[in-house]
């Protein structure tokens, strides 16, 4: 009989008081669907043969590399012994610096914030309210869907330099929000449980973007990933990751091209063997408790 596989997609293993993307799962939830999952599925690594005949099996993924999956998922991981990918972005140095939508988060909610935002270069010109916690949410939106899909990677830099002037602070990391560092990532390529995986250089939505800069984004991260572990890494995900939405079969090519055998989108559902290694659907996990976590996989299961 040939398995399902349902692939899961987690970001951070934390508890955070600011999370406006729903990105963390706590350590205790974490823990239990851990638990639960080794007592009812085969667990596979992204790389390891899934049309082996078995009973249905789960993927464990991780996306971005946050500092903390090395230092709350990992303890957790080792002492279960199961196997778990960690997809990294790493176009800059993101040990010392955070990704686009926590500086945005953080700059829009977290201590003084001025009462009004005025985004200006030569092309863009717009002002938002932040007088109330509803504005702030639309200015939040508003700007990451313009980072996601309409700027460039250096145009954002120049809109989150300007915010943090605007801020009136000086542009810093902030602790919650630390990514993996090199000696990190190097630690984790040599752990039997770890397999990583690249996920762009900027964590943009390819399909809004050039074809020469989906291929810049794509063969440039597996590259650089690849030179700080000295190994082949055969796995990929996309940013946002909806087929179709933010990337397409372009970028799929250029994946194949550079060494890649299995590609991960965010479209829900499990993999069966007919759909084949490319555009493998992945489903998103927020601090669901064990009772909300079962119900989730019984309805992946029955999609």
């Amino acid at each position: 009989m040939q398995r399902k596989v349902i692939v899961l997609c987690y970001h951070r293993i934390n508890t955070l008081d600011l999370d406006k993307n729903l990105l963390a799962v706590s350590e205790e939830n974490f823990r239990e669907h851990l638990r639960w999952l080794k007592g009812n599925y085969d667990i596979l690594s992204a790389e390891d043969d899934w049309e082996s005949e078995g009973r249905d099996a789960v993927v464990i993924t991780f996306d971005d590399g946050y500092e903390d999956f090395y230092i709350k998922a990992l303890p957790i991981i080792e002492e279960m012994k199961i196997p778990a990918t960690v997809f990294i972005t790493n176009g800059k140095d993101v040990s010392n610096r955070m990704m686009w939508w926590d500086e945005l988060e953080y700059l829009i909610y977290d201590r003084y914030t001025p009462p009004y935002l005025h985004l200006k270069d030569e092309i863009f010109d717009y002002e938002w309210s932040l007088d109330c916690n509803e504005n702030k949410d639309e200015c939040y939106k508003q700007i990451h869907f313009l980072m996601k899909n309409l700027i460039s990677s250096e145009k954002r830099e120049e809109w989150l330099n300007q915010m943090w002037l605007w801020k009136r602070e000086k542009r810093r990391l902030i602790d919650r929000y630390k990514m993996l560092s090199d000696e990190e990532i190097i630690e984790l390529s040599e752990n039997p449980y770890i397999t990583l995986g690249a996920h762009t250089l900027n964590h943009s939505a390819l399909k809004n973007r050039s074809i020469d800069e989906q291929q810049i984004e794509i063969k440039d991260s597996i590259r650089k990933l690849e030179n700080t572990i000295r190994r082949k890494t055969t796995v990929f995900s996309y940013p946002f990751g909806v087929y179709g939405k933010d990337y397409d079969e372009i970028a799929n090519g250029y994946c194949e091209e550079n060494g890649i055998e299995k590609t991960f989108a965010t479209n829900f559902g499990a993999w069966n063997p007919k759909d084949g290694l490319l555009n493998i659907k992945r489903n998103g996990i927020n601090n669901k408790n064990i009772e909300e976590f079962k119900a989730y996989l019984k309805w992946i299961e029955e999609a």
